[in-house]
């Protein structure tokens, strides 16, 4: 079985983006690999910044894992580093997807897409909301209200893995951001779905048009249809992909405000995600294992 030392110690980045982020932390007295492992470190963990400090100060084996060797960060650097490469965190989860594509774990032949929502971290009954941003959204596969952000993806059917996400405000519906996030997903990726599925929040002309227009099925039922069960099993690996970022890579403990905040905390619980699949790949278990300790 495989730890939470293991797959930290394997994840690394291109030179390329190594070298951009090198150019924003000249004044970085810590390593900047050991910063972002210790931020991937944060999900595996399932704990906030603060928790993972602590225990990388306690557990010296994770504190060798991540890079560090004798100064250990305190929470503030890493909510500082954190904060700074924010904007670049997609480019880093488009870098693994690729790498799983070069791997020949993923194909990109069967997506899927579809939305979660993540609980914001205020109270929501506040008539002044500590977090601006956060909305009041419905889901209506569970017939409630929730107070947060939404967090779309789009997954490789297959393998059950994540290939593409945006974020957005919880009242946004989820067929708004559809046709930007297939187009980036298939830009950043060069993969070229067969069939595209989604529930039917997808029942748009203008999305099942942009599927065909790059020669996939739209596998999204129209209004009043039935699906058949082997169909809606498949579009299902969708849902496990959400049930996963929950239980087991940290998503509903978004213990940040703002948009842009929820967006890197999402972002770094996608990239642990893909992280642990790569390095099962190398141990030669299944991709989709996701126990650690």
């Amino acid at each position: 079985m495989l730890s939470t030392h293991d797959i930290v110690g394997s994840f690394s980045i291109s030179y390329n983006l190594y070298s951009r982020i090198a150019k924003r932390f000249a004044w970085n007295e810590y390593n900047i690999m050991a910063m972002l492992r210790s931020l991937v470190s944060c999900q595996l963990l399932q704990t906030s910044v603060r928790g993972t400090a602590r225990t990388l100060r306690s557990d010296k084996r994770l504190a060798k894992a991540c890079g560090f060797r004798k100064k250990i960060p305190d929470q503030s650097w890493i909510n500082r580093f954190r904060d700074a490469v924010a904007d670049l965190l997609p480019e880093i989860f488009y870098e693994l997807v690729n790498k799983l594509k070069q791997l020949g774990v993923v194909s990109g032949r069967d997506w899927s897409i579809d939305a979660t929502h993540v609980d914001a971290y205020a109270n929501k009954y506040r008539k002044k909301k500590s977090d601006p941003d956060a909305t009041w959204g419905y889901k209506n596969s569970q017939k409630k209200w929730f107070f947060g952000y939404k967090t779309h993806i789009v997954c490789d059917s297959e393998q059950e893995l994540p290939i593409g996400y945006s974020v957005t405000t919880g009242c946004v519906h989820d067929s708004k951001p559809a046709n930007p996030l297939l187009n980036k997903t298939r830009q950043k990726t060069k993969m070229m779905p067969e069939r595209v599925r989604g529930d039917g929040a997808y029942n748009s002309t203008n999305i099942r048009e942009n599927i065909r227009h790059y020669g996939a099925i739209d596998d999204i039922p129209h209004k009043g249809e039935a699906r058949k069960k082997k169909k809606e099993n498949k579009r299902a690996s969708i849902e496990h992909i959400n049930s996963r970022q929950k239980e087991h890579f940290n998503l509903n403990n978004l213990k940040l405000r703002g948009l842009a905040k929820a967006t890197a905390h999402i972002g770094l619980c996608l990239i642990a995600q893909l992280q642990t699949a790569i390095t099962n790949h190398k141990h030669r278990l299944n991709v989709r294992q996701v126990i650690h300790t």
